[in-house]
C-alpha cells in the first residue's frame, strides 16, 4: 500500500522575511497539531491572523522555524522583528500573508496551495501547465 500523497520534500515551504533575515517555515506534522490545538482549529488560527494578531503571527513563525526559536531570547528577539517588519505591508513578503500561506500549507499536509504552485512556477511554466 502506497502512502504517498503527491508532497515533496520542501515544496510547501513558506519564506517570511523580517528586515534581513528571511526565515524558512517548514511545514510538519508537529508545527500542525501544536497550532490546532493551541488555537482550537485551523479556521480560528487563520481568522486571528486575518485579524493581525501579534502574538498568534509570532507564535505561528516560531512553529514553522522550529528549534532555533525555542529558547525564550530567540522568541523575544523574533517578536521584536515580527513587531519591526509589521504584519501588513505594502510588499509581497508581508509577515501576515506569509503566516497565512503557512497554515494553509499545514492544513494541506505540507502542500502548497495550486496558487501557490502557480506563482512559485512562474509564469511561463504556469501558462505551460494550463495549456497541456
Amino acid at each position: 500500500m502506497s502512502t504517498d500523497n503527491g508532497a515533496r520534500l520542501g515544496q510547501g515551504n513558506v519564506i517570511v522575511t523580517l528586515g534581513e533575515e528571511k526565515i524558512e517555515l517548514k511545514p510538519t506534522l508537529f508545527a500542525a497539531q501544536v497550532l490546532n490545538r493551541q488555537y482550537g482549529g485551523f479556521q480560528d488560527l487563520l481568522e486571528k491572523i486575518a485579524g493581525f494578531d501579534l502574538d498568534v503571527v509570532t507564535n505561528v513563525i516560531i512553529a514553522g522555524a522550529g528549534a532555533a526559536y525555542n529558547t525564550t531570547k530567540a522568541r523575544q528577539r523574533l517578536s521584536e522583528q515580527v513587531f519591526a517588519a509589521g504584519l501588513g505591508g505594502d510588499n509581497t513578503d508581508e509577515v501576515g500573508l506569509a503566516a497565512s500561506r503557512y497554515v494553509m500549507s499545514l492544513m494541506r499536509g505540507g502542500r502548497p496551495t495550486p496558487q501557490q504552485e502557480e506563482t512559485e512556477a512562474g509564469p511561463e511554466e504556469g501558462n505551460a501547465k494550463r495549456a497541456s
